[in-house]
């Protein structure tokens, strides 16, 4: 991708709608759709890798201490900044693997790059699970570049506003579904 993309209103309110599997739950406390997910995953549940979107689906998942592979943050909720640091969404690491902008509403090339490093990287010995991506502008639509660059069997996690969390089990049909959303950007 060689140029910014800017999503349209007419797709913003279509990816209002989760794109996989709502597990319900409050947004300020997640554990009640962790704890479902923790069942899915444990044991042996999920065979493929497991990525994050969002600050709170990252706390959350580290305060169960469940498993990520990927984690993409920006320290922001609801358009507030909320984290000051990695450490304060639960992480171990005190700085990220990759730090990316990407302004609101848009997917940068900048993005779709540190997306597929981190899936280059991220298996690698010399990192930490998980390759955590920091981004400077708003994460939501990463969740879109993170479902092109997985594997297949790759599930992504992100939060649904005031619903709870959604899982996106990536399959080749759910690669096809988000590349003709992608090919609806300006």
């Amino acid at each position: 991708m060689s140029k910014s993309l800017q999503i349209t209103e007419e797709l913003r309110e279509q990816l209002k709608k989760p794109i996989g599997k709502l597990i319900a739950g409050n947004e300020e406390d997640l554990g009640q759709a962790v704890q479902v997910i923790k069942q899915s995953i444990h044991p042996g549940g999920v065979n493929g890798l497991i990525v994050t979107v969002g600050d709170v689906v990252a706390k959350s998942f580290n305060e169960a201490k469940l498993p990520m592979d990927i984690a993409v943050v920006d320290f922001v909720v609801k358009r507030v900044e909320t984290f000051k640091n990695i450490s304060e969404i639960g992480f171990t690491k005190s700085e990220p693997d990759i730090v990316v902008k990407n302004p609101k509403g848009t997917l940068t090339p900048q993005a779709f790059q540190g997306v597929k490093e981190a899936f280059r990287e991220g298996g690698t010995l010399d990192k930490v699970p998980p390759y955590i991506i920091r981004v400077i502008g708003e994460e939501d639509l990463l969740t879109l570049a993170v479902i092109l660059a997985a594997p297949v069997g790759t599930h992504v996690f992100y939060g649904q506003p005031n619903e709870g969390i959604v899982d996106v089990e990536v399959t080749q049909s759910k690669k096809s579904e988000v590349l003709k959303l992608i090919s609806r950007f300006i």
